[in-house]
């Protein structure tokens, strides 16, 4: 199914969404999820089935629907040998396991999952259980180990740092090259995550790590003392960024160059505690709201340091299990979901009342739950990791949760422990230059409903799916384009169609012309463009053809990555 189709699916879903709440009173029952698959057992090392570390979740197999990617380990040893594995999301069955003992990842570190290397698949990097970082195809092959070790406590990120369309590999001070060289390492902080952003707006980003922010060379921006677990959100009226911390200390705010602003402020929980942070607007009035886990309690801060509520929970282990933001019932407010050594729970954003728990068990390290719409059904699931090592009468493993027809849709994709919407397009490509999460979705660790990238669109005959028409019968091909959050950047457009004399492609001045070397469409913004006939023919010679919408955000002529495209097939038959 193409892009326009998901997002018209989407349109109908949200719409249909937002009338069923509407409907609802105030008092009405929060539409509470079931069990839609759980992974606790495996005919592959099947000891290996405890989980303490976040799942990331990206289409890996091309075939439309995410795949949930994680670390597993076996009895309380979630130090090392921990195996990587990969699951459909549709219905949890095993799509790959890492299983060479020489690859054995570090569980108690996170993933990330990106297309690295431009060729149209995504990779994933994990920790070894060694420090370095290994980089793995989409299909679980080994592709690289890097030299430098950065740690076995490290949640590793992706951004095009340099703006080239070439993404690099950050784990805490560490930078790599995609190919696992080291770029550079920092001098100063090295925090379990790190946060990839552009706080000074001159275009080109900065890198978060514990007390410390770095230029994108290495350079130090500035040093500041704010805790090791990071969110940037914009708090104020500048188009500023400001970036909230999270120590032992408790929780602290500076601006984007580094200037104090408040903190620490302590948290409430016994002994404190260190989740990382989570932003959004949990009560619907506008502001921006932070949360933050402890041991006996979770913490929700106004966004000038004041305490908003709290709520009961329990994590004596950590004290620094990590949570994440998902409108459900699509009134305004975002709800938080949450998981300790007990339950997985989702809180009301605006006082802390558990609207829905269940059994979830985790002895907990940083991990948190993550939700996307898992199989591709237009609605959203919550994808939450197990353990039993502190309560061996529970579950280990994958869970997934949902509802029927009442949660609303979200993004298919969730692809590191620092997420923020924009970090990843939906095909999971890199951005060359990441639009400013707080200037178009302003949150952290939260999930949206839409979808952002560009839409292509292209119909043969009214249709989507591959058509086959008798010679001598009208071909018509429609194309179309909605920009999502990139209306306006500046990109490349390919029409082009293969066809059995060779390739033809579209321009604006001479039409189709022949060429075996790309000839590019148009060059400029990304603006709606509305169903239009670009093609039209009665007498097609029997064979088979496929056109081709493509868009790529190098504005330079050349054909490259990141790409959106779409296309149609039509046999033309005797």
């Amino acid at each position: 199914m193409n892009r326009l189709s998901n997002f018209l699916k989407f349109s109908a879903v949200f719409l249909f969404t937002v009338f069923v709440f509407a409907s609802l009173s105030t008092a009405a029952v929060f539409p509470v999820p079931g069990l839609e698959w759980r992974w606790n057992s495996t005919l592959a090392e099947p000891t290996y089935i405890q989980v303490m570390m976040s799942p990331e979740s990206a289409d890996l197999d091309g075939d439309g629907i995410p795949e949930v990617i994680f670390i597993s380990y076996q009895h309380r040893a979630w130090q090392a040998d921990g195996i990587l594995r990969a699951l459909h999301g549709a219905d949890g069955t095993e799509y790959f396991n890492v299983l060479d003992p020489a690859l054995r990842a570090a569980p108690g570190s996170d993933l990330a999952v990106g297309d690295i290397d431009n060729d149209g698949l995504p990779e994933i990097l994990a920790i070894k259980q060694t420090g370095e970082v290994m980089c793995f195809d989409n299909d679980g092959t080994w592709k690289w180990t890097s030299k430098v070790i950065v740690g076995i406590r490290k949640a590793v990120a992706i951004a095009d740092i340099d703006n080239d369309g070439v993404p690099e590999v950050i784990a805490g001070r560490t930078v790599l090259n995609n190919d696992g060289s080291m770029r550079w390492v920092g001098t100063a902080g090295s925090g379990y995550d790190s946060v990839v952003a552009d706080l000074d707006l001159d275009g080109v980003p900065e890198i978060v790590s514990s007390n410390a922010a770095y230029r994108n060379d290495g350079t130090i921006y500035w040093s500041a003392v704010m805790g090791t677990r990071h969110a940037v959100a914009n708090f104020n009226k500048d188009p500023f960024p400001e970036v909230v911390g999270v120590g032992s200390q408790g929780v602290y705010m500076v601006a984007h160059d580094g200037t104090p602003i408040w903190g620490p402020i302590a948290l409430p929980s016994a002994a404190g505690g260190i989740g990382p942070p989570l932003v959004a607007d949990f009560d619907g009035d506008g502001l921006l709201d932070i949360g933050v886990a402890g041991y006996d309690l979770y913490t929700v801060f106004n966004q000038d340091g004041t305490y908003k509520w709290k709520a009961q929970i329990h994590d004596l282990s950590s004290g620094g299990a990590g949570a994440t933001a998902f409108d459900f019932d699509g009134d305004g407010a975002s709800e938080i979901v949450y998981s300790d050594e007990q339950f997985l729970r989702i809180f009301s954003g605006v006082d802390g009342s558990v609207l829905f728990q269940t059994e979830g068990p985790s002895a907990t390290l940083l991990e948190q739950p993550i939700v996307l719409d898992v199989d591709n059904d237009g609605f959203a699931e919550i994808v939450t990791a197990l353990n039993n090592s502190d309560r061996p009468n529970l579950n280990t493993g994958i869970e997934v949760y949902g509802t029927i027809q009442r949660w609303p849709p979200s993004r298919t994709i969730w692809n590191q422990y620092t997420y923020h919407v924009t970090n990843i397009n939906d095909n999971a490509t890199i951005p060359i230059a990441e639009k400013n999460n707080w200037g178009v979705f302003n949150d952290f660790r939260a999930q949206t409903y839409q979808g952002i990238d560009p839409v292509p669109d292209l119909k043969a005959n009214g249709s989507d799916v591959p058509v086959t028409v008798t010679a001598g019968n009208l071909v018509s091909v429609d194309g179309g384009m909605i920009p999502s959050i990139y209306f306006g950047d500046n990109a490349d457009w390919w029409v082009w169609a293969d066809s059995i004399f060779g390739s033809y492609w579209y321009t604006l001045s001479s039409g189709w012309v022949p060429s075996v070397t790309p000839v590019i469409t148009y060059a400029g913004p990304l603006v709606p463009l509305a169903t239009r006939n670009i093609f039209s023919s009665s007498t097609l010679p029997v064979g088979a053809y496929a056109v081709h919408f493509d868009l790529d955000m190098n504005m330079n002529g050349v054909m490259d990555f990141p790409m959106f495209s779409d296309s149609v097939l039509i046999d033309v038959t005797p």
